[in-house]
């Protein structure tokens, strides 16, 4: 997975990132087990902030996004869901030249043509 930043330039890269479904009491005993939200062991803590002359929010609504993926038909799927007005790509075959163009990038790598694309879009 490549994190881009606006100009194309890679921010983060996510190499052999494995996904699993998880059921909903795994998270509770897994938040459980953290401990308090004040809890001085955390390693670190992510804090998002908007960068001045950010688009507002709904402004962008109208730009299509570019949907990556390995699974063909999963990304068939997903146009069937969210409409032809955006990109489908391949992501081992994606060009990545003209990103401003997209307001979102989205990552459907994780999917495979066994897992319900429906589910996954009310989940999220």
């Amino acid at each position: 997975v490549k994190v881009l930043n606006d100009a194309g330039q890679v921010l983060m890269l996510l190499d052999e990132v494995v996904f699993r479904s998880v059921r909903p009491e795994q998270i509770q005993m897994a938040i459980a087990a953290q401990g308090t939200v004040e809890d001085d062991t955390k390693m670190y803590e992510v804090e998002w902030v908007s960068p001045e002359g950010a688009a507002a929010e709904g402004q962008d609504a109208e730009k299509p996004w570019l949907v990556l993926g390995e699974d063909a038909a999963v990304l068939k799927e997903l146009a069937a869901h969210l409409g032809e007005a955006h990109t489908y790509e391949v992501a081992s075959d994606a060009t990545l030249d003209d990103l401003p163009q997209y307001s979102r990038i989205v990552s459907a790598s994780g999917l495979s043509a066994r897992t319900p694309v429906v589910d996954v879009l009310c989940r999220t």
